[in-house]
């Protein structure tokens, strides 16, 4: 009894040492020894120059406008400096390396940095692990996930298909453009509207619109979506 209460001493010991040292390591690896402010910092200066957001810059672009920075951190003689100036002044030193750093990174040789690449030439005794916590420091917000369209009511349907009879003059399962005017002028949509609404809800581009491709427009209106 007492051999067996030691072993699950034991063994609740060596459970708790291993989720010591798993929590350890996973601190480990969301830490980094650099500062969060200038890595903000860093890639402040490299959005500013992304234009197309593509996730990359043109080299030359960018250490001109570093330069271009750091003269226009600069405080003149008998001035105070400003606050833009003292934010200015973080990071300003990217504009000290030398060309050739840039051009070691640029290692395909396209002319275009991409923000990992500068970091690890800014931070070179960060570990992989560093560079990922850097990277996730700076990572947009995640896009909420849209919220579920709704489904028409089958009232909602049944409405729809009642109005789709009414202007179906020729009874032949879709409407004109002219057909389609009346249905939906009478509810405020002007002509221009309804000629968008018809060239969007064509879908097979037949010049008219069918039962399902009119249920599909109503929808989209709104108009019957608490039904």
């Amino acid at each position: 009894m007492a051999a067996k209460r030691e072993e699950n001493i034991r063994a609740k010991e060596e459970g708790r040492k291993a989720k010591a040292e798993e929590a350890k390591g996973k601190k480990k690896e969301g830490q980094s020894k650099y500062s969060k402010k200038d890595v903000f910092e860093l890639k402040k200066v490299f959005d500013e120059y992304d234009k197309d957001k593509s996730g990359k810059v043109s080299l030359d672009e960018f250490t001109k406008k570093l330069h271009e920075r750091k003269e226009n951190a600069k405080v003149r003689p008998g001035e105070k400096s400003t606050l833009e100036q003292r934010n200015a002044q973080g990071g300003v030193s990217l504009s000290d390396l030398s060309e050739g750093a840039f051009r070691e990174m640029d290692r395909d040789g396209n002319g275009e940095v991409e923000f990992e690449e500068l970091l690890r030439l800014m931070f070179r005794f960060a570990t992989d692990n560093e560079i990922t916590t850097m990277m996730e420091w700076v990572a947009p917000e995640p896009e909420p996930e849209p919220e579920p369209k709704a489904e028409l009511s089958k009232d909602a349907r049944d409405q729809i298909n009642a109005i789709f009879k009414l202007y179906d003059k020729d009874k032949n399962g879709s409407l004109t453009f002219n057909e389609l005017k009346k249905a939906l002028e009478k509810t405020g949509v002007d002509q221009d509207e309804i000629k968008g609404y018809f060239k969007d809800f064509d879908m097979d581009g037949n010049n008219e619109i069918n039962k399902e491709e009119f249920m599909a427009l109503m929808d989209s209106t709104g108009a019957f979506a608490d039904e």
